[in-house]
């Protein structure tokens, strides 16, 4: 039998389910997943404001980052 293997989004699924079902104390949970607090009720409110899709990887760079502005402004891509 091959091992199921579970996405990172899945893991917050049931992490999040877990915690609104009341089944554990937020602390408990966050040492079974492996996570600390603020992840998990990050995790929690993004999920309460966007369902499911909200605990899908978002980027982490900057919306405004100063190497695509200075490549808008020169009309061309940015080079590190």
């Amino acid at each position: 039998m091959a091992w199921k293997e579970c996405s990172r989004v899945d893991q917050r699924v049931l992490l999040v389910g877990e915690f609104m079902r009341g089944e554990q104390q937020m602390a408990e949970l966050c040492r079974n997943f492996g996570v600390s607090r603020k992840t998990a009720y990050k995790w929690v409110a993004r999920y309460k404001a966007d369902g499911p899709a909200g605990l899908v990887d978002r980027s982490r760079g900057a919306a405004n980052a100063r190497h695509a502005r200075r490549a808008c402004r020169l009309g061309g891509v940015a080079r590190g």
